[in-house]
């Protein structure tokens, strides 16, 4: 007669998270509507300065990865070897004004959007940037130094999280 085996909660617990990333993969990858694969950062806190928000009156530009419901965690101390094909920004966009509200506190409108594109011009490098859902790029060549942050972690009402962007199809 075989000896059962009887698992370790360790092992149960290995390979109850293992079968949940596969699913959530798996889950992400149907609704991606993005150039590039899922890759999760080992350590999406090696940045100092992470600020946490709500996406509001989001456009359907980045849907069905971004949408008003998502919660952004976005790196602001950045430097530009963080910043690659596939990564998610945002910057301020040149022809968006500033929003204020009835008691007359106004701020800045950000746009987040994904880098499809790195070039080099008489100027320097610049980023060519799109949302996932739209059909052309932005008309505008951001440098670093208008790019306000990294996003390198979005949270779903459902309680999913997705890290990091970073690589190409």
């Amino acid at each position: 007669m075989e000896k059962v085996r009887i698992l370790t909660i360790a092992e149960i617990i290995f390979i109850s998270v293992w079968l949940f990333s596969i699913y959530f993969v798996l889950d992400y990858t149907m609704l991606n509507n993005s150039p590039c694969d899922l890759m999760l950062y080992d350590n999406p806190y090696g940045f100092d300065d992470i600020v946490y928000m709500q996406i509001e009156n989001s456009t359907s530009s980045m849907y069905p990865i971004i949408t008003d419901s998502v919660y952004i965690f976005e790196a602001r101390d950045i430097r530009p070897s963080d910043i690659h094909v596939c990564s998610i920004i945002s910057y301020k966009s040149p022809d968006l004004p500033d929003v204020c509200d009835e008691n007359g506190e106004c701020r800045e409108v950000h746009v987040v959007h994904r880098v499809v594109g790195v070039k080099l011009d008489e100027n320097g490098i610049y980023y060519i940037l799109k949302g996932d859902n739209n059909l052309i790029t932005d008309p505008y060549r951001i440098r670093f130094s208008q790019i306000t942050g990294l996003i390198v972690r979005l949270r779903y009402p459902n309680g999913k999280d997705i890290m990091g962007f970073i690589t190409a199809r």
